[in-house]
């Protein structure tokens, strides 16, 4: 057993370093202790460090990607703002500006060409409404109504981008 409290230990450290590097020193212990509970209760008979670091590296993404997506959702940053000037970003190369502009350009011409149904739900959803909120304002009794009309646009714009610019969804 003190094999496995010590794997547990490094492997700890391991994804505390990571996750820093991802979410910053105070998010990084939260990530830390909740991807190591996941592998205790789940994964506890995984004996191999490779495949338990593997495990945990992935568990560990996956609650990054969590934090992000609730930050998004609550329209708020894990980072300060003046933390974020310090460093440059490899987004703002000058190729990945021109090449985003053009992404956007042709989305938006890709919009002009769907239904201001489909716009409108494409809008909402941008805004950050979940698909109740949507179903509310579009006046729609059924929430499985909103997941088959936000399904059918996006295939409808996957079409488009297809059809005007040869995009490979």
């Amino acid at each position: 057993m003190p094999d496995k409290e010590l794997l547990f230990s490094k492997l700890s450290e391991r994804i505390r370093g990571f996750a820093t590097s991802r979410v910053g020193s105070g998010r990084a212990e939260d990530v830390a202790q909740e991807t190591m509970l996941v592998i205790a209760e789940k994964y506890g008979d995984v004996t191999d460090t490779s495949e338990c670091l593997r495990l945990a590296f992935k568990i560990a993404r996956l609650k990054i990607s969590n934090l992000w997506r609730l930050d998004r959702r609550r329209k708020t940053s894990g980072v300060d703002s003046e933390e974020l000037e310090r460093f440059p970003s490899e987004d703002d190369a000058p190729d990945r500006e021109m090449m985003r502009s053009q992404m956007i350009d042709q989305l938006t011409k890709a919009m002009s060409g769907l239904t201001v149904r489909c716009r409108e739900i494409f809008r909402m959803k941008l805004d950050g409404l979940r698909f109740a909120e949507i179903a509310k304002r579009l006046k729609v009794k059924s929430l499985n109504t909103v997941y088959v009309w936000d399904h059918r646009c996006r295939q409808r714009l996957k079409a488009e981008l297809r059809r005007k610019f040869n995009w490979d969804i």
